[in-house]
């Protein structure tokens, strides 16, 4: 009861991740001004790394076209997310604010030694392009026999990108990290040569954002929101997703 009339009383809700459905919800029926849904997520990527299709993907669709319908405003984390909202649920530019995730400097001053790995930080979903970059691993420790390849993280492809490491002969040059906390992603990126982002789908890419604040260049997938966070040339490397 008390967190009911605290929303009743509130001026703006704010909604993000899953919450945003029963936040705009809530907040239409209690009559609060201001509602905010957060978009941080390209459709390419939902439909690529969850195994839902027919009747149910038209309804998980139009259910998400309601919800957008009942915010005030949406935030979208990037011109490419801005773009998804308007052409797959037809929301009106006029109420989509693209507003970029920031971060801090989280090692800055740190005197971290550089080594000669590869890292890739991120969730292990088909949307992640995670297999192209271990096919890429052949051909580089070919012409690089030192270099490793660090990949933190978990998600349904972890067993599959394991045995296909196995399968290319690479497994020692390979290591699988799992689940990590953010520290220990910042120490693998700051103590690697590049971190690479192979996805294919892509909305924003704050780990990109986060290699830079720890100084690490970037190959990425030109593709979706990274470019608005990795300069061609500049700040990192950009690619064709797949490549």
């Amino acid at each position: 009861r008390q967190r009911q009339m605290c929303i009743r009383d509130s001026d703006c809700l704010v909604g993000n991740f899953t919450a945003v459905n029963l936040c705009m919800i809530v907040g239409r029926l209690d009559c609060v001004p201001a509602r905010v849904a957060w978009g941080h997520t390209l459709t390419s990527q939902i439909r690529m790394d969850t195994a839902v299709a027919g009747v149910k993907r038209r309804l998980l669709d139009l259910r998400r076209r309601a919800v957008l319908c009942l915010a005030t405003r949406i935030v979208a984390n990037s011109a490419a997310t801005r773009e998804d909202l308007m052409r797959s649920y037809g929301v009106s530019p006029a109420r989509i604010e693209v507003l970029h995730f920031v971060l801090p400097d989280p090692l800055a001053g740190s005197a971290l030694p550089r080594g000669r790995s590869i890292v890739y930080a991120g969730r292990l979903a088909p949307s992640k392009g995670v297999d192209v970059l271990v096919r890429a691993i052949p051909d580089v420790v070919a012409a690089h026999p030192e270099t490793t390849f660090e990949i933190a993280g978990d998600g349904p492809e972890r067993a599959a990108l394991e045995r296909l490491a196995d399968s290319l002969g690479v497994p020692g040059a390979c290591r699988f990290h799992g689940a990590v906390s953010i520290d220990r992603v910042y120490e693998l990126m700051a103590a690697a040569a590049v971190q690479v982002s192979p996805s294919i789908h892509e909305a924003f890419g704050l780990v990109n954002l986060e290699a830079h604040a720890v100084g690490t260049p970037v190959v990425a997938s030109d593709t979706g929101g990274i470019p608005a966070v990795v300069a061609d040339g500049e700040t990192g490397l950009l690619v064709p997703p797949g490549d």
